[in-house]
């Protein structure tokens, strides 16, 4: 239900658009999914939960304060080869290094859970 009304009041900026920032996008799209995930499993609420659904935002919002940056200097040099300010091209390598290195950290994250619920042992229910 959460789910639902952060989809429409972030992507077509309902209510002035109060819900179309960065920490909203953070909630929305990045601990919000993590939260409802385990509550949907799981039918509880858990420390280990919140902490990974705080991480989950905080990656997200890194990620959207970087991407915003990073599309406008790929706008403004789409290849390589075109010749312009060399610190602005050194800016857009950084950025894609931030990005690259989040979209590895995301993975390794959700591997890492995985595994740790694999090999921990499970409790069957009293």
């Amino acid at each position: 239900m959460v789910e639902g009304f952060f989809l429409f009041a972030y992507n077509l900026e309902w209510f002035g658009g109060r819900f179309h920032t960065d920490p909203w996008f953070a909630v929305s799209w990045g601990g919000l999914p993590v939260l409802a995930g385990y509550i949907l499993q799981t039918n509880r609420l858990s420390l280990m939960a919140l902490v990974v659904a705080i991480s989950t935002g905080l990656f997200s919002l890194v990620e959207i304060k970087t991407s915003r940056p990073y599309k406008a200097l790929r706008c403004r040099f789409p290849t390589t080869k075109t010749e312009g300010d060399e610190e602005q091209r050194e800016m857009l390598q950084r950025y894609e290094v931030i990005l690259k290195s989040l979209s590895a950290a995301v993975l390794l994250l959700g591997i890492g859970l995985l595994m740790w619920r694999i090999t921990s042992p499970v409790c069957s229910p009293s």
